[in-house]
C-alpha cells in the first residue's frame, strides 16, 4: 500500500541492517574502552558474543514478526511501525524480563554468568606475562590468568539464546494483550516522518542508536561476571 514503510524493501533496506550491526558493536567497544578495571579482550569477547547472538535472534525475530503482523489483512500498522514496537519493548520491560529469565537459569544450572573457568580463573584481572625482575616463581606479581573454559562459554551463549527467545514469547503476548493502546502508538511515533527512507533510517539506525545502547549498556553488566573468583 502506499506510503507503507518496508524494512527490507531494497537495497537501502538492507544497507540498514548493516548499518545497525556496525553500532552495534561499536556500543560494546566504547563500553570496554571505559571500564575499570577492565576485562582482558578475549573475555570482553566471549561476553559480546552473548549479547550480539541475542541481538541476533531479537532482531531477525522482530523482522519476522514485523512481516508477518504487517500482512495481516486487518493489520492497522506497516512493517516499521511493528518493528519499532517491538525494539522499544525489547530495550525496555524486555531488559528486566531477560534478568530474572537469567538469574534463575544461574540458580537452576548452577553457574555463574561470564565465568569461563575454574575457581583459579579470574575474568577481571588483565593478563600479564613475565617480566624483568620477576623470579621464577611469580614472586611480587600475579601469575598469568588462565585460559578461559570455552565449553563453559558454549554453553552460556547456548542458554542465553534461549532465554531471549523465552523474553520475546513474554514481549509478544504483552503486545497481543495490550495491541490497541501499543500499535496506535506505534503508528503514531513513526509515521510523523513521511519520507519512508528517512522513517526506515529513524526506524532501524537512531532509535536502536539510542535504545540498543542502553540496552548492551544494563545487559553487559549482569551477563559480565560479577565478582572475582578464587579471591582471598
Amino acid at each position: 500500500a502506499m506510503g507503507e514503510c518496508h524494512l527490507l524493501g531494497d537495497t537501502w533496506g538492507v544497507a540498514i541492517q548493516g548499518v545497525l550491526f556496525t553500532i552495534c558493536c561499536s556500543i560494546l567497544v566504547i563500553k570496554k574502552s571505559l571500564e575499570n578495571p577492565p576485562r582482558t579482550w578475549l573475555v570482553f569477547l566471549l561476553d559480546s558474543s552473548k549479547q550480539l547472538a541475542g541481538a541476533t535472534v531479537q532482531h531477525f525475530s522482530n523482522l519476522g514478526g514485523a512481516f508477518v503482523l504487517a500482512a495481516v489483512p486487518a493489520a492497522a500498522a506497516d512493517e516499521c511501525a511493528f518493528y519499532w514496537l517491538n525494539l522499544m519493548m525489547d530495550t525496555t520491560i524486555g531488559v528486566g524480563i531477560s534478568f530474572c529469565f537469567l538469574k534463575a537459569s544461574e540458580r537452576v544450572c548452577s553457574y555463574s554468568s561470564g565465568s569461563y573457568a575454574a575457581a583459579e580463573y579470574d575474568p577481571v584481572r588483565v593478563e600479564e606475562s613475565d617480566g624483568p625482575g620477576v623470579d621464577s616463581h611469580g614472586k611480587g606479581k600475579d601469575p598469568p590468568a588462565a585460559l578461559p573454559s570455552f565449553w563453559a562459554w558454549a554453553g552460556q551463549i547456548s542458554v542465553w539464546c534461549v532465554l531471549v527467545v523465552l523474553t520475546k514469547s513474554c514481549i509478544f503476548g504483552l503486545l497481543v494483550v495490550f495491541a490497541e493502546i501499543l500499535v496506535p502508538a506505534a503508528v503514531l511515533c513513526t509515521t510523523w516522518i513521511e519520507n519512508l527512507r528517512v522513517r526506515l533510517v529513524f526506524v532501524m539506525v537512531v532509535t536502536p542508536m539510542v535504545m540498543n545502547a542502553f540496552q548492551f549498556l544494563v545487559t553487559d553488566t549482569f551477563l559480565r561476571f560479577a565478582g572475582t573468583v578464587g579471591s582471598k
